[in-house]
């Protein structure tokens, strides 16, 4: 067996001493955004309170990296991958994403269990290959399922190609939705340049929208609203905002990630006294697309119903979860267990579903 070398870099210089490896990975495979070294640092700085990066390299030097952060949840010390809760498609680069050398990466974090009591890999995108290793790697007794549906837009015929796929109904909306819109006044969508005034714009249309109404503004929470103006005004990840104005009135926007020949359809709002100015500026960005001859367009997480009415593909990402070394292992392993109970329940979803909205609104109040 080849020699298989791991190195843990830990701490709060750990991201910044990578920096070099991680710009060099990524320039050589060009991940999903959510693996870029500048995704990692917003994250970090306004996200990851608590949070000590730990990231794993593999080779010496090093070839590749699993990059992962410790912190505490409900007093257990958590080791999670780094971005985890608002990033898709996270997981491995360069030669980490290789099943012999997760195995290794595995067996190195079973040796470090004593200081972690949980191993909670959220949005872990990665072919079952590469999950197996890893389990293996982790002692073979770890906990997997489907955390997420990802449905996505193939694209590999021309725009009009495409339309003859969908239902006669939608073909119908899609030629009535510019003149819906257009009733309402002059309509303008373009691919602008984020500058403090705009940003503060978008933060108005979310204030219209029902996403505020409900508390699932991502724009309401402070923190969550410094990590976007970082992404759009820091210059550290690539990115497309897409306006609709209708009238005088910004009415809907897009924040469009970009890696490869795909666009990540990331966070997209509307005001809700300007009908259907969400649904065009979606169709817009879709034939664009097409125009554009990328690859595909993601909608990410979530299955969301309008999500799959134009999605041809969809990825699975998974959750993975292993028990660590310390007291609280245990408890925190049958926690998820719980939890992951509770998300096969019919009924307990639809509770869920109709609370979720008024706790977020009074915890942001």
């Amino acid at each position: 067996m080849p020699d298989l070398t791991t190195t843990l870099v830990a701490g709060a210089d750990a991201l910044e001493s990578t920096a070099a490896l991680w710009r060099r990975l990524e320039a050589a495979e060009d991940p999903p955004p959510f693996r870029t070294h500048g995704w990692a640092r917003a994250w970090l700085t306004h996200l990851g309170a608590g949070a000590e990066p730990w990231l794993l390299l593999c080779g010496e030097p090093a070839t590749g990296l699993l990059p992962l952060v410790l912190r505490r949840t409900h007093g257990a010390r958590v080791l999670s991958l780094l971005g985890h809760g608002i990033s898709d498609y996270l997981g491995p680069l360069g030669a980490a994403g290789e099943p012999a050398w997760l195995e290794a990466l595995g067996r190195r974090l079973r040796g470090e269990s004593r200081r972690f009591d949980l191993v909670d890999l959220l949005s872990l995108r990665a072919s079952p290959a590469q999950r197996t290793a890893l389990a293996r790697g982790l002692g073979g007794a770890a906990n997997e399922r489907v955390y997420e549906r990802c449905p996505l837009v193939r694209i590999e015929t021309s725009w009009e190609e495409y339309l003859k796929t969908r239902s006669s109904n939608q073909r119908k909306n899609v030629k009535r939705l510019g003149r819906r819109v257009g009733a309402q006044g002059d309509v303008a969508i373009a691919c602008e340049t984020a500058t403090p005034e705009l940003f503060d714009a978008l933060i108005e249309v979310e204030r219209a929208s029902w996403k505020w109404e409900h508390g699932l503004s991502s724009l309401r929470d402070p923190r969550r609203r410094a990590f976007l103006r970082e992404l759009l005004l820091g210059g550290g990840v690539r990115h497309e905002l897409w306006t609709c104005r209708v009238g005088a009135a910004l009415g809907a926007f897009a924040i469009v990630l970009l890696g490869g020949r795909t666009r990540y359809y990331y966070l997209a709002s509307f005001r809700q006294d300007v009908s259907r100015v969400g649904n065009l500026l979606l169709l817009e960005l879709l034939r664009d697309s097409f125009g554009a001859k990328l690859e595909a367009f993601d909608f990410l997480q979530g299955d969301e119903p309008y999500k799959f009415e134009w999605a041809n593909a969809e990825h699975e990402v998974h959750q993975l979860v292993a028990a660590g070394g310390g007291w609280l292992a245990a408890p925190a392993l049958a926690a998820v267990r719980v939890r992951w109970w509770i998300a096969r329940s019919e009924r307990l979803r639809r509770l869920r579903t109709r609370l979720l909205p008024k706790l977020r609104r009074e915890a942001a109040e």
